[in-house]
């Protein structure tokens, strides 16, 4: 559990280290929750710049994990008197929800992570490998795993090289199959926490939070992002929150250009075929800051912004814009040449909507017979309800920011889905924005809530179609 701590609570200690010296944490209770993001994010840009100068992550990793303790020593003087019940009551939900997710592998221990047959899982791990031992791109006479590895010299690397550096606190330097499952619980902890900072910033506080942590990250798209080893997806999931929480709940400056400049720089290095998503939130939650008159020195912050993204991506522009571009093309091609192809099918039976977004039409579902059909229906259509209504709920608070993401997000996901006949791309669509379904099913429940004892049961009622149709516990659908 070494590792999955160093990730989870160093992680956390230094992302609130870097929000308190770029004095982004007027909120402490969102500065807490938003706190692994941004250490996530700072590792994420740390290792995609060295790893893209040509050094090996062993060279990295003893330099990394000194900076990590010293933030943590620097966040515990500074801060420790800011985390107050509510956010170390989110963290630490955020963590078991982590340790939930992950339940089996955990109680067989997390080194032994092993996951499922899907290649993809393998190809990191050998990845991290190789970049733990070689600088990025060397080939030629290399042992058959490095040499196999070599071939995704050009591709993204940033999941593979978090393995690499955190496998000396699992077993050993160059381990990175022991370091699998401590990284991949520590980003569904990340996720979860993240999702918990949006709901307190839009006022969505105590348990309205838990829920939507719960909801976001307890997913059944978390469940398929792990069970199809997207590593880099994980790792992207909390990119787009840490930007809203960022440019959107303080005034601009340059020092916030700075901030999310190397955050945007982050996103790209992590997963740069959904970087534009994280452009996307910054423009309008930039827009709403504008339209709100207190975007303060929004044009000084733009340009800090683009100068550092710019500058942090130099080192490694040219492969990021050839591996984005071959994606894209891939993804637009023929039918059986697209990566994915298989995955969550039932995106593209327009028949199964809503079912299939709520991830209710599997094959479970169905073999249980018309009863668990009829009230995988019921709560596939209760939760649209309510989504809709939360999204015109986050417009009357003034979050209509966070409705447009969504409706982005949907917009995506349904033309992949009826466009191009595309699962796997509706999927990456739906799951990069659940955050905000998630958020917009809570307000929609707070809403119910605070109107009278009908309205309350009827929150409950919701509550109960919400945790049936997102929720990843498998004991609820038998």
């Amino acid at each position: 559990m070494i590792a999955f701590l160093a990730l989870t609570w160093g992680g956390t200690l230094a992302g609130r280290a870097i929000l308190r010296l770029s004095r982004a944490d007027d909120d402490d209770v969102v500065a807490w929750l938003i706190a692994p993001a941004i250490g996530l994010a700072a590792a994420a840009l740390l290792l995609g710049v060295t790893v893209a100068v040509g050094l090996p992550v062993r060279v990295v990793a003893a330099p990394f994990w000194f900076a990590v303790a010293a933030a943590s020593i620097y966040a515990v003087a500074a801060t420790r008197r800011s985390l107050t019940q509510s956010p170390a009551i989110g963290l630490a939900i955020a963590w078991l929800i982590a340790l939930a997710m992950l339940a089996p592998d955990v109680a067989q221990g997390l080194l032994n992570y092993i996951g499922n047959p899907v290649g993809d899982g393998w190809s990191y791990i050998a990845y991290g490998n190789y970049l733990w031992e070689l600088p990025n791109g060397t080939t030629g006479s290399l042992p058959p795993l490095q040499q196999y590895a070599s071939h995704l010299a050009h591709t993204r690397y940033v999941a593979s090289s978090l393995l690499a550096v955190v496998s000396p606190l699992a077993a050993g330097g160059g381990d990175t199959q022991s370091a699998a499952g401590p990284v991949i619980a520590a980003t569904v902890f990340v996720f979860a926490a993240s999702a918990s900072a949006i709901a307190w910033l839009t006022g969505l506080t105590g348990w309205r939070a838990v829920v939507a942590s719960v909801l976001a990250a307890g997913s059944p798209w978390v469940l398929g992002a792990i069970q199809v080893h997207n590593y880099d997806n994980l790792i992207a999931l909390s990119f787009a929150p840490a930007i809203v929480v960022v440019a959107g709940s303080r005034e601009w400056s340059i020092r916030t250009g700075v901030m999310i400049g190397w955050l945007l720089a982050a996103a790209v290095y992590a997963y740069v075929e959904l970087s534009t998503f994280s452009v996307i939130v910054l423009g309008v939650t930039g827009l709403r800051r504008l339209a709100a008159g207190r975007a303060g020195n929004w044009r000084g912050a733009a340009a800090a912004a683009a100068l550092v993204c710019v500058v942090c991506l130099l080192p490694n522009a040219r492969d990021l814009v050839s591996f984005a571009g071959a994606q894209v093309n891939s993804a637009r091609g023929a039918l059986g040449a697209r990566p994915g192809v298989g995955y969550f099918p039932a995106l593209t039976q327009l028949s199964e909507w809503p079912a299939a977004f709520w991830g209710l039409s599997s094959d479970n579902d169905l073999a249980a017979g018309r009863a668990a059909a009829a009230a995988a229906s019921a709560s596939a259509w209760t939760c649209t309800a309510a989504a809709l209504a939360g999204l015109v709920v986050l417009v009357r608070r003034r979050a209509w920011d966070l409705t447009a993401i969504a409706v982005v997000s949907l917009a995506a996901a349904g033309y992949f889905a009826a466009g191009q006949d595309y699962a796997y791309g509706a999927y990456k669509f739906v799951l990069i924005g659940w955050w905000v379904i998630a958020l917009a099913l809570v307000a929609a429940i707070d809403a119910l809530w605070r109107t009278s004892p009908a309205g309350r049961a009827a929150a409950v009622f919701v509550l109960i179609a919400a945790v049936y149709g997102n929720s990843v516990l498998p004991l609820v659908r038998v």
